[in-house]
């Protein structure tokens, strides 16, 4: 009894397996992945493709914390969320969201965005990173941004 109470626990162990492959093959095929160098805004139902090198990227300087609470120094250049919204003409909204390629994502407030000087998205090496400065919530450190949707 105990053998074939065995071979059934082997048998679901590789049936979990193999579900869990399968819907996670399904989750990343779905995952739209723009083209490189262009970030994807979604906006009122539609969807207009950035080429990232074509934002007006400024100086940008600050502080930022990480997950453990340190301050670290930013210097770099990038955009205000806030000018990139506006720039394509995005007026009535009440939260971003910012969405990585590893479909990591998180949210900034209206309020938050229009206050000067604080949310930027800054160009790094491998694309943008989504920086709140004097934020205490480390978690919306997004890098490597593929997606905005305006909700």
């Amino acid at each position: 009894m105990e053998r074939n109470s065995g071979k059934r626990i082997g048998l679901f162990l590789v049936f979990l397996l193999v579900a869990a492959t399968v819907f996670a093959t399904l989750h990343f095929s779905k995952t739209e992945k723009p083209e490189e160098g262009t970030v994807s805004l979604y906006y009122h139902g539609k969807q207009e493709r950035i080429l990232i090198s074509n934002l007006p990227l400024e100086p940008v300087e600050g502080i930022r914390v990480n997950g453990k609470g340190e301050e670290i120094k930013i210097e770099g250049e990038g955009i205000l969320l806030s000018r990139l919204l506006s720039d394509y003409k995005v007026e009535e909204y009440v939260t971003v969201k910012l969405t990585a390629s590893d479909s990591y994502s998180a949210t900034v407030t209206k309020e938050e965005i229009e206050e000067p000087q604080k949310v930027y998205l800054l160009w790094e090496e491998d694309g943008l990173r989504l920086v709140v400065f004097g934020d205490p919530d480390s978690k919306r450190s997004v890098s490597e941004i593929v997606q905005i949707s305006v909700e």
